[in-house]
């Protein structure tokens, strides 16, 4: 619904939170909030009013008359990088422009209107179709940056969602002249309050400074934080900027002294270090991701953080701003391999980061419209050889490609913060479907896959729990899976979710077992009633003893802590066999079943068990 459709009592209920939420921040600012955590929740807020929407803030570099970033929680780095710097003025950029008149402009279709894809089709995979751009000034003050509102599609705005704009643009304002009075942050250089650290700002300049000279070799490297906003959402300001400390601590002891180390947006940093050969900046990266080794210890809770490096080197062309975007796109081509890796740059990842871009617009997309289904996998009772549990598993209704797997689209979804949208939507499907199985087969229990991420929300467990009650199921109904790796990692920030499923006897599996480093002391006090044993067992199970020995002994653990044993990834007549010998309660694999349709699901679970596993 467009804000023009929307009913006067949806309207003034919009209004009401919009007036609440102004109220709050500035509360805040009041308080001593930093300015980025003011101008990332503006952004927040625009995001959640407009699901399909990116937001930014850019704020004007006086001494150099161009834009810099300073918020967009949303916005890709390469994006990021290639407008950092746009010259204020008329005819050069529509970003610009707009400071300059001091006017608020819109763009409906960037594809009609040529300054607007010249600034916002720098990144063809970003595909930005529309803008609201608002200048960040009060009617007699000077241009301090913009506010621009990002849509996907072409998108004539209405009146209200223009108002609504402007309104969060003047708290943009306020927020940054507040900043500027109070001289609690130097804005938009200087040094990083919350880590003391070098400032985006500060850092260019000085590698500007060191590049300009040919004779001086030196390599950036681009360290992105792995599922660090989780973590510092989870905790206190105080808690998360003791966090903050640690990080920057850290990396400065294995930076070195001779290295500069800066704050590059609220989950990466950027190191500068003389660097005369390849293997100097690689051993530098290795000691930065050794770093993160040890646990970060804050408010009693453990924190296993792990990092992603990409490295640039100069070659006497390159300004800071290209250098610390090739060190960028190294970093997330480091981490489409997988996190807490390093990777250095060369010419031809920016096609392929380009193409990742990509994929993860493709994949928001998807998400706001609903482009996914369910498949599912029965598990079979190995004591009455009837199916009688069922996964779900999540499969992308590609309009071009057909169904996509999981393996191709979950990893882009977790490391962009789409998997929490998304665990909400696959959530959604997965209690409808257990609610018509509830009547048809009312024995089947549907088990579902849930991410770090979505248990370190805070509201996750009520909102599953106010799910299960509109659809009139008993928490009995679900069975949540969550890897051993993961629960093990990161349970301080998962904590709250799992106390909550505890309480109201929401079942747990600890998915992939037998490969991660759970205490089996600690197997008491999780709320975890099944353990599913890692297929890597399973799949030698037959041809390793040492893979039998584990396998029997996870059985024995799981007997002595009254847990229910379940067998992934079986795939033949001779483990089905051992395992329910070594006594697993369920078996689970493509010899027993694949996954499949709903319809295909219903006739094995109402149809007689194939032969080659009734005995």
């Amino acid at each position: 619904m467009t804000a023009s459709e929307q009913t006067p009592t949806a309207t003034a209920s919009g209004s009401e939170q919009l007036l609440s939420f102004q109220r709050r921040l500035i509360a805040e600012m009041v308080g001593g909030g930093s300015l980025l955590a003011t101008l990332t929740a503006v952004c927040d807020q625009l995001e959640l009013i407009h699901e399909d929407a990116w937001a930014l803030v850019m704020l004007l570099d006086r001494s150099a008359g161009v834009l810099r970033f300073a918020a967009g929680p949303s916005i890709p780095d390469e994006y990021v990088v290639a407008v950092d710097g746009l010259v204020i003025g008329r005819g050069f950029n529509v970003l610009g422009e707009a400071v300059m008149r001091g006017e608020i402009s819109v763009v409906n279709d960037t594809r009609t209107d040529e300054l607007a894809r010249q600034t916002l089709g720098i990144l063809e995979g970003s595909e930005i179709r529309s803008a609201i751009i608002c200048p960040l000034r009060h009617a007699q003050g000077p241009a301090l940056g913009v506010l621009a509102i990002y849509r996907h599609r072409p998108h004539t705005p209405a009146v209200e969602e223009i108002e609504t704009a402007a309104a969060l643009a003047n708290l943009a304002t306020l927020a940054v002249e507040s900043a500027r009075l109070h001289a609690t942050e130097d804005v938009p250089g200087g040094i990083d309050t919350a880590t003391g650290l070098a400032t985006r700002m500060q850092f260019l300049e000085l590698v500007n400074a060191r590049v300009r000279e040919p004779e001086n070799q030196v390599a950036v490297l681009a360290l992105g934080v792995d599922r660090f906003k989780p973590i510092l959402d989870h905790l206190s300001k105080l808690a998360g900027d003791r966090v903050l400390g640690e990080v920057a601590r850290r990396l400065r002891g294995a930076a070195g002294d001779e290295a500069l180390v800066g704050r590059y947006a609220e989950d990466e940093f950027t190191v500068m270090v003389a660097a005369a050969n390849e293997r100097t900046a690689l051993r530098v990266a290795d000691r930065l991701l050794g770093a993160f080794d040890e646990p970060v210890i804050v408010e009693g809770g453990e924190f296993f953080v792990t990092a992603t490096i990409g490295i640039a080197h100069s070659n006497g062309e390159t300004d800071a701003y290209g250098l610390i975007g090739d060190a960028i796109t190294a970093m997330h081509a480091a981490r489409s391999e997988g996190l807490g890796r390093r990777r250095t740059y060369d010419a031809g990842l920016h096609a392929r980061v380009a193409e990742r871009i990509s994929r993860e617009a493709q994949l928001r997309h998807a998400v706001a419209r609903g482009e996914f289904v369910l498949h599912y996998q029965p598990c079979l009772d190995l004591r009455t050889r009837r199916f009688t549990r069922v996964e779900a598993l999540a499969r992308w209704n590609h309009p071009e490609r057909g169904l996509v797997g999981p393996e191709e689209f979950i990893p882009l979804a977790e490391e962009t913060g789409l998997i929490v949208p998304l665990g909400v939507r696959i959530m959604l499907l997965a209690v409808e479907q257990a609610r018509r199985w509830r009547e048809r087969l009312p024995d089947v229990r549907l088990a579902v896959n849930v991410s770090v991420m979505q248990l370190a929300n805070p509201t996750f467990a009520d909102e599953l729990l106010a799910m299960l009650a509109r659809a009139q199921l008993p928490t009995e109904a679900l069975i949540l899976e969550i890897t051993e790796s993961a629960l093990m990692q990161e349970p301080e920030m998962m904590q709250r979710s799992l106390e909550r499923l505890r309480q109201a006897g929401m079942p747990v599996a600890l998915d992939d077992f037998g490969t991660g480093h759970s205490s089996i002391a600690r197997l008491r006090e999780l709320p975890v009633r099944t353990l599913k044993v890692d297929r890597r067992l399973t799949a030698d199970i037959c041809r390793d003893p040492a893979a039998r020995t584990v396998a029997s002994a996870i059985a024995a653990i799981a007997r002595a802590h009254n847990l229910i044993a379940v067998a992934e990834g079986l795939e033949d007549a001779d483990s089905l066999a051992l395992v329910t010998q070594l006594g697993y309660a369920y078996g689970q694999g493509h010899y027993l079943a694949r996954p499949d349709t709903v319809g295909a699901t219903e006739a094995l679970l109402c149809g007689p068990v194939p032969a080659h596993l009734s005995s």
